[in-house]
């Protein structure tokens, strides 16, 4: 089996039949009711779950566990590895509206190959040695060959590639600390400093529902590591279960680590964080935005600030490009997305890209479907972090990105042009 080895995960049709019924039952509840307004703000403040909320998605018997001796199963990627988690506090739930939000839909484990990247690819990163010495131009620009790419230089920029364009071996870890997360990262940190020509950025990300289960989007972390980025993605623990919610608290803890207690911490980019999350997870993804100043951008997969409107409180206070990936007319999240997106405040960077179709399950869950979404979040990130203009053209062509389904995607966007901008 290819991907992440999480041992045993029971009957996956079993759970896709539970993940469903316990869909359903949300949808019925009235997940947009009048009482949406404010919801996203519990969240920020790490409220706890409103009582019968608990219940959202799959039933504790129908959902993949994780004991001690399965979470330190390595993973069956090159070089991939993971050692088990440790206990964890019981976090608060953010609540939308007296509902918690998000997905409740685990998917199924059968990602398909999340492969991690082909090193067959090479290093892409090595430049173009038509350039000549670069002490022959104005000096003023300095000989970038002087510089070290793994310490930042300024000079690297100019020679990032895109990061579509960038294929890593990658690994997965557990590092057994609160606030308890897997790390999908690239295998050879050096390496991906050279092949990426600097710093390496990060993504803290919070699950669908705010669960503490993340092999539904494998797909994305798999490519976003290959591409370069160290992936943090908030996880169940031998103490808190896969159901258990997390908070803003939890998603800016990723942060704390990955700067400050990783043992590559200095070769993290502080300066290109990227706050993401699917449903629920978007929700506290804009919520620590709003509150913290180390996320330098925001990706949010079929999510928004608050569920019916936006929540103002939220909105207003984000001041980082916000990127949005929503389902089609049937997305619930497609409506919440727009009026967040009409409501950032004038010049802030912004965009929602949509499918022609698929509800919120589909576009949050399926393989398939994951897999393209990585690549549109690669353009949005690769713009919103660098200013790449070959990441600029790909988000604003016809198709999104170079390999999505020709006619599938379509951009609604603002204020992109000055992301490009020197």
């Amino acid at each position: 089996m290819n991907g992440f080895n999480r041992g045993a995960m029971g009957s996956r049709q079993a759970q896709l039949l539970a993940l469903s019924a316990g869909l359903a039952g949300w949808l019925m509840t009235g997940c947009g009711g009048d009482s949406a307004e404010g919801g996203g703000m519990q969240a920020a403040a790490g409220g706890a779950a409103p009582s019968g909320s608990a219940n959202v998605g799959a039933p504790p018997e129908a959902r993949p566990s994780m004991s001690a001796s399965s979470a330190s199963t390595a993973a069956t990627s090159p070089g991939a590895s993971q050692s088990g988690a440790g206990p964890a506090p019981q976090p608060g739930s953010p609540t939308m509206g007296g509902q918690a939000m998000g997905d409740p839909a685990m998917g199924d484990p059968a990602m398909g190959d999340p492969a991690m990247g082909d090193p067959a690819m090479g290093d892409p990163a090595m430049g173009d040695p038509a350039m000549g010495d670069p002490a022959m131009g104005d000096p003023a620009m300095g000989d970038p060959a002087m510089g070290d790419p793994a310490m930042g230089d300024p000079a690297m920029e100019a020679t990032r590639p895109a990061a579509t364009s960038v294929s890593l071996d990658t690994t997965m870890e557990n590092p057994n600390a609160a606030p308890w997360f897997n790390v999908y990262r690239p295998s050879d940190l050096e390496a991906a400093q050279e092949a990426t020509g600097g710093l390496l950025p990060v993504i803290v990300w919070a699950n669908g529902g705010c669960f503490r289960s993340d092999f539904t989007w494998e797909p994305l972390f798999s490519r976003w590591a290959a591409a370069g980025y160290v992936v943090l993605a908030l996880t169940e623990s031998t103490q808190a279960g896969a159901l258990t919610q997390t908070t803003v608290s939890d998603h800016g803890g990723l942060i704390d680590w990955a700067l400050e207690q990783a043992e590559y911490a200095d070769m993290l980019d502080p300066e290109r964080v990227v706050s993401a999350g699917n449903s629920c997870g978007g929700i506290t993804a804009l919520g620590l935005a709003a509150a913290d100043d180390r996320p330098a951008a925001v990706f949010v997969l079929s999510g928004s600030s608050n569920i019916g409107r936006a929540n103002l409180q939220v909105v207003n206070a984000v001041k980082v490009p916000v990127g949005y990936i929503v389902g089609g007319r049937e997305d619930i999240a497609g409506a919440n997305a727009t009026s967040d997106y009409e409501a950032f405040s004038e010049g802030l960077p912004a965009a929602i890209v949509s499918r022609s179709s698929g509800d919120h399950v589909l576009v949050s869950t399926d393989p398939a479907i994951l897999k393209e979404e990585a690549e549109i979040a690669l353009n949005w990130m690769d713009l919103a972090l660098y200013g790449t203009q070959e990441a600029y053209d790909a988000l604003t062509s016809d198709n999104v990105c170079e390999n999505c389904t020709p006619g599938d995607w379509s951009l609604e966007s603002k204020h992109l042009e000055t992301l490009t901008e020197p």
